[in-house]
């Protein structure tokens, strides 16, 4: 709420000037006071923080001044209507009259549209009024109205207006029934009384008494008339004839009476509509005086007492606070005041922030009022901050906290001083900018920039949320408001996009994507930076050198960095490893006397490139099946060597697999047959990919009468279990084919001789 504080200042006469519009110059155009224009200002109001409100009757609009002398449209379209809704898009018919309450709500008897108006929050609505015309009393909108053009509301809520042209006095309680108070409709006269006996011709302005009590401009009957709350109308002021005499109550004259206002010491003000004066009315002694103008000079000429003139003051309005009369000067097109020089007070008016809340930082706007005086004093905390001939005061440099503010006048050698007024300056937002990622990244990558809570955002990008994703270069930078209104500006977020390396080739420097048994393979980059190799998406530690021997198999690839910083990853590169050729060979016989037959070996390998057998007493062989003497006593080791098409290797030795006895001697390994447990084999590896060769991991021996395999997972999970030495796993779980991985047995075995055998071990899976 605008403020202001006065002290009592005397001196005489009263000042004319104009507030807004140009002389004479019809329009709608708002801006600057003495920029915009009018046409035709029939109603005026002005509410406790100094805006005037202006009903511009031709114009269909409702204008507002502002204290910084700022005209602004903020109802109505220009076009003639009846429309209600969003303040800017209603429409009205000629407003002639208007009010405010303290709450800042505006009341506009919307004259030819026959209604009762009312704009709140920016919204208009009709409160009262059906559109036709007559004079039907009821409630809200069932009521009828001909041609209202007074309208004033008291404390308790109640509407009172003048309907011109039925000469009656309505009433609009808060309940929105509309009731006669004072006339009879449709019968026009100068009577006084009670209720329908009084009578009036064509009332026109009206307002409240400090008593409240109604008084009326009765235009027609150019009289001044006073209505009680319980409809008493008693004449005032004048003859009942046109005239311009000054003198006691009755026996002064009016020349069509407009308007009719009353300050706070109670003296009426009225708007003498053709004698192009306002006239003043002390209520006690009854006297009627000439305010200021002069009879019958029209113009619009600013200045004192009689050199002022109007050309159709139609409206008034008092404001207190100030002791200043604003005038609606129709046919002038303008917006004009009355200083009271008699009754003058220094007051500071608060012009920003209207509610006395200042954020840090903001700026405070103070005006003296009036701004009649030669010197001015405006005082800070009790400090003097500023001296001089102006009437206005800005800063922003206020510090948080309350504080108290001040304006002197010196008039001789006296100081005249206003009350003091309470400013508090409330802490501005610090806004911070969380960041989600980094604030450097390449192209087509982005970063989350998140503010701290407020109740509105702005970014200098134009977004409006919280939370922006950035996907370029910039520096960025959030404003936020607070509950409070207050506004603050964030730290800047520099954001650095880059564009990627140019991606490196992966390669052998030896070895190949097949990787023999026990073999290992070389990799290199063509970068000549180091590089961070990668193996199955994640980063081996110690690979950080141009070049890297690898043995594992996985999918490798290649991440550099170049001088800018830039990085790029290479291709994938999926490295694998031959499975074990050799499943297992046998002899037919482990045992035999020597320069027996030649015993037969047999291989459990197939679709290998070479085989090279070693007997161990010296003798080879290259079959795959081979037969083999031995001459001399003695346990020999048997090793099988075999090479695939891709030249890679496999071997596997029995040691003591084969003993050579002298004939008549007892053998100590058991030829086929015995009950061994040596003669349980299980191989390490297999390759179920259905080609018919090692597809199967099963249990292989001689004189097995009873076997259990049990197989589980890494995690312990049972994959596989049979009880029938003739079915081994396929490679399968739940129906699915199991994953490549080591895997854990344990076979138990029985055999022909009914002893037991036990073996656990690793088999690998490889597909």
């Amino acid at each position: 709420m605008l403020m202001i504080v006065s002290a009592p200042f005397w001196c005489r006469g009263q000042l004319v000037v104009t507030v807004a519009g140009v002389l004479e110059v019809a329009g709608q155009r708002d801006g600057q006071a003495f920029e915009a224009l009018f046409n035709n200002p029939h109603g005026i109001a002005v509410d406790s923080s100094g805006n005037v409100y202006v009903a511009d009757r031709f114009g269909h609009y409702i204008r507002q001044i502002r204290p910084d002398g700022e005209v602004v449209t903020i109802a109505g379209t220009g076009e003639t209507g009846r429309a209600d809704g969003p303040a800017l898009e209603a429409s009205f018919n000629e407003p002639w009259g208007i009010c405010t309450t303290a709450g800042g709500v505006l009341y506009v008897a919307d004259t030819r549209n026959n209604l009762i108006r009312k704009i709140e929050n920016g919204e208009v609505s009709t409160v009262a009024g059906s559109g036709n015309y007559g004079t039907s009393d009821g409630p809200g909108q069932a009521a009828t109205f001909g041609n209202p053009t007074g309208i004033e509301i008291d404390s308790e809520g109640n509407l009172y207006i003048a309907d011109h042209l039925t000469h009656i006095i309505r009433k609009i309680e808060p309940s929105g029934w509309v009731r006669t108070i004072a006339g009879r409709a449709y019968t026009p006269g100068d009577a006084d009384g009670t209720g329908s006996t009084a009578r009036f011709f064509r009332p026109y302005g009206l307002t409240l008494d400090n008593e409240g009590d109604i008084l009326v401009a009765d235009e027609w009957n150019h009289l001044i008339r006073r209505v009680t709350p319980e409809g008493v109308t008693t004449t005032i002021a004048g003859t009942g004839e046109i005239g311009d005499e000054d003198g006691l109550g009755i026996q002064a004259s009016f020349n069509y009476p407009w308007d009719i206002t009353v300050d706070d010491e109670g003296l009426i003000y009225v708007a003498d509509g053709y004698n192009n004066v306002v006239r003043r009315i002390d209520d006690e002694t009854g006297t009627v005086s000439t305010y200021v103008g002069t009879a019958g000079v029209t113009g619009g000429v600013d200045g004192s007492g009689p050199d002022a003139s109007f050309s159709g003051a139609t409206a008034l309005a008092y404001w207190p606070l100030a002791n200043e009369i604003y005038v609606g000067d129709a046919y002038n097109h303008l917006v004009r005041k009355i200083i009271n020089v008699e009754d003058q007070r220094l007051g500071l008016q608060l012009l920003r922030p209207s509610d006395g809340i200042l954020c840090e930082g903001e700026n405070l706007s103070l005006r003296a009022v009036p701004a009649t005086h030669d010197n001015y004093e405006f005082w800070i905390d009790g400090q003097l901050a500023q001296q001089g001939s102006s009437p206005d005061f800005s800063s922003d440099e206020l510090g948080i906290g309350d504080h108290l503010l001040q304006v002197r006048t010196r008039n001789g050698s006296d100081e005249i001083r206003s009350s003091e007024l309470r400013v508090t300056v409330i802490p501005a937002p610090r806004p911070e900018i969380s960041i989600l990622g980094d604030t450097i990244f390449f192209e087509g990558d982005s970063v989350t920039l998140i503010a701290s809570l407020a109740e509105a955002y702005l970014w200098n990008t134009g977004d409006t949320t919280a939370l922006i994703t950035v996907f370029e270069s910039g520096i960025f930078q959030v404003e936020v408001r607070d509950q409070q209104g207050c506004f603050g500006t964030s730290r800047e977020v520099v954001v650095t996009t880059q564009q990627e390396a140019e991606a490196p080739a992966i390669s052998f420097l030896s070895g190949s994507e097949l990787l023999c048994p026990g073999e290992e393979a070389v990799l290199q980059s063509n970068y000549s930076e180091i590089f961070l190799c990668y193996l199955d998406g994640w980063p081996i530690p110690v690979a950080t050198v141009p070049t890297l021997a690898v043995d594992t198999v996985g999918i490798y690839q290649l991440q550099v960095s170049d001088s800018t910083g830039a990085v790029a990853f290479s291709a994938e590169l999926n490295i694998d490893r031959q499975p074990p050729q050799i499943e297992d060979f046998t002899a037919e016989q482990r045992t035999a006397y020597v320069d027996d037959a030649a015993i037969q070996f047999r291989s459990q390998t197939v679709g290998v490139a070479s085989y090279r057998w070693d007997f161990g007493d010296g003798e080879s062989s290259t079959l795959q099946d081979p037969q083999h003497v031995y001459t001399a006593t003695g346990r020999y080791r048997v090793m099988l060597r075999t090479e695939d098409e891709a030249g890679c290797r496999d071997t596997l030795v029995k040691d003591a697999y084969v003993e050579i006895l002298a004939r008549g001697a007892n053998p100590s390994i058991p030829s086929p047959g015995a009950a061994d447990s040596a003669q349980v084999y299980l191989p390490t590896a297999f390759t179920p990919n259905g080609d018919g060769v090692n597809d199967v991991f099963i249990i292989r021996g001689e004189n097995i009468t009873e076997a259990n395999l049990a197989i589980c997972n890494q995690w312990g999970e049972l994959v596989f279990e049979s009880e029938d030495p003739s079915v081994g796993w396929v490679g399968d779980f739940r129906g699915q084919a199991a994953q490549a991985s080591t895997y854990t047995y344990v076979v138990r075995v029985t055999l022909g001789d009914g002893r037991k055998v036990t073996r656990s071990g690793h088999i690998t899976l490889i597909r």
